[in-house]
């Protein structure tokens, strides 16, 4: 198995000393902010089955054909 991981993030940071806009009090207040996005991919991948050699198959096939040949003599 193969594959990649990715890992994508951003990080910002503002320092104290900055106003910040915040519609939830007065409208500017002072403090620390910290705002951090990531993303993570994986993508894995199996290999694809092995193809047969053709050597693979002609002992295969010389073996069937041996089968054939035993199996035809015992009937005589």
């Amino acid at each position: 198995m193969s594959g990649q991981i990715v890992l994508n993030y951003d990080l910002y940071a503002v320092s104290p000393n900055d106003p910040l806009f915040d519609p939830g009090t007065d409208g500017l207040s002072f403090g620390n902010t910290l705002t951090a996005d990531a993303s993570v991919t994986v993508k894995a991948s199996t290999p694809p089955p092995p193809v047969p050699e053709p050597q693979s198959l002609l002992l295969l096939a010389v073996g069937l054909l041996a089968l054939g040949v035993v199996r035809r003599r015992s009937r005589v």
